[in-house]
């Protein structure tokens, strides 16, 4: 399946678009006391996380993105990727785990260690 120039400009203008809506949504990090959180020593594995087979048509819009906004690097493109959807999500995170927390009988912070130490499985 090859993609029109149509559908390059629409594929770079929802990337705009996604971009803008992102840096209208700054994460409440502030909630949190950050140095209360430990940051966990990660394994290879962990730094490099694998994902299932990408369909053709998901694999053609990221070699094609990569090609027109980072130079070729795929993996420039899925580290922005992965960091826009993260700052997009961490707020509903937060929320989420806020219950949590009160659950265990921890401060969102505690409970934020022990998931990254493994000790609280959600």
């Amino acid at each position: 399946m090859a993609l029109t120039p149509e559908d390059i400009t629409a594929i770079a203008a929802e990337v705009v678009r996604l971009q803008a809506e992102q840096q209208k949504q700054q994460p409440p990090l502030d909630d949190l006391d950050w140095s209360l959180i430990t940051l966990p020593t990660v394994s290879a594995s962990q730094r490099r996380p694998e994902c299932g087979k990408l369909g053709e048509s998901t694999l053609l819009m990221l070699i094609v993105l990569a090609a027109v906004e980072y130079d070729g690097s795929m993996a420039q493109l899925i580290k922005t990727a992965a960091q826009m959807y993260l700052k997009g999500k961490w707020g509903c995170g937060i929320k989420k785990l806020k219950p949590i927390a009160a659950r265990e009988g921890v401060t969102v912070e505690e409970a934020i260690n022990r998931i990254a130490s493994g000790a609280l499985k959600l």
